[in-house]
């Protein structure tokens, strides 16, 4: 979850420590810190349970997108996929940090209380050939997601959704079991807390009304609507609230993406996570689209080291002969004792280490 990212740049940690001050400042804020949870061992970790992952994942999310905007990486038109929309509307400027973390915050609250017997299912089929499974269920199960032409996530009752398992497992189609605690996102089980959700958003803004998005160029395609939103539309508590509820149309917002006249023309693809979750469904839809010239990168692997793999990023951007600030990606960031940052070149950390090694000696 981007430890390593912390340990080797402090402008990352100044990031989500922004971030834990923005939760500190809330009436109802969080008795444990975006960091602390960030280094927590694996073993006693609780990132599975909605009250972190949201969080935790829109505040890697805001902090890659801030570190990489260092390194000249920006993006011209942004996508998110069911809360991962949080992210997106930061980068593409309609949003700010603080609102952002504050939405994500808000929305692993009220999916916490959540008690129904709800569950999710991933099934490697198109949302018109699930359709007949679907058919007898009387609503409750429905498409939550989207993601491929080949792929969507079911959502709903658990007892419902066993049922439509076991059909597909008699068909040999491909399902899985999606570890959500128990939480039916994107279906009639988050319509009890979108009222709270909302008042919550309110509240927070009353209390300390946001701070301003950073300005930015990039436009963000809906996967709420499937349409663009535009700098004059209001991404409110009432858009995160549709968010939580509606089926997330994350293929038909590719899509559009690609194809939109409004849209600035695009060839790559940069999936912001702790993980790269979409490859799979971004493979499907260029495949079956013909989306021939748009590729793909991830910037965080599950299991690899993070530093590692963002520097693996910015060299296939390189290779790809995109503008980058190389020089600033080779420099070193070391936190000075006013809070600053100074940025060291490896030649200068070289001739220090040699010279540490000569006093010793």
């Amino acid at each position: 979850m981007g430890a390593e990212l912390i340990t080797y740049y402090p402008s990352f940690l100044r990031s989500i420590r922004i971030l834990d001050r923005a939760l500190e400042d809330l009436v109802d804020g969080p008795n444990w810190t975006l960091e602390d949870v960030l280094l927590e061992d694996a073993a006693t970790s609780r990132v599975g349970e909605a009250e972190f992952s949201q969080p935790l994942c829109t505040a890697i999310q805001i902090a890659v997108v801030q570190l990489l905007a260092t390194w000249g990486i920006k993006p011209c038109v942004t996508v998110g996929h069911s809360s991962g929309e949080i992210g997106a509307a930061y980068a593409a400027g309609l949003i700010s940090a603080t609102e952002a973390i504050i939405a994500a915050y808000y929305r692993g609250k009220v999916v916490a209380d959540v008690k129904t017997d709800g569950a999710m299912l991933a099934v490697g089929l198109g949302a018109e050939a699930v359709a007949p499974y679907l058919a007898n269920m009387d609503g409750k199960v429905l498409v939550a997601c989207h993601n491929s032409p080949d792929g969507v996530t079911l959502s709903g009752d658990l007892l419902a959704i066993e049922t439509v398992k076991a059909a597909l497992d008699t068909a040999n189609v491909f399902s899985r079991i999606v570890k959500t605690s128990g939480k039916a996102y994107h279906s009639h089980h988050m319509a009890p807390v979108s009222e709270k959700y909302e008042s919550l958003m309110r509240a927070a803004a009353a209390a300390a009304p946001f701070d301003a998005a950073q300005p930015s160029d990039a436009i963000m395609v809906s996967s709420v609507t499937n349409s663009i939103i535009t700098k004059s539309v209001s991404v409110d508590e009432k858009y995160w609230s549709a968010n939580l509820r509606s089926p997330v149309l994350f293929n038909q917002a590719v899509q559009t993406m690609a194809t939109d006249s409004q849209v600035p023309k695009i060839d790559l693809l940069i999936e912001i996570g702790p993980h790269s979750a979409l490859s799979g469904p971004i493979r499907q839809i260029c495949t079956s689209n013909k989306f021939d010239k748009l590729g793909y990168l991830p910037t965080l692997l599950r299991g690899a080291d993070s530093a590692a793999q963002l520097l693996k990023l910015a060299g296939e951007l390189f290779l790809r002969n995109y503008p980058l600030d190389m020089e600033r990606i080779t420099l070193v960031e070391a936190p000075l004792p006013s809070g600053k940052i100074h940025l060291v070149t490896t030649s200068a950390l070289c001739l220090c280490s040699l010279s540490l090694r000569c006093c010793a000696s």
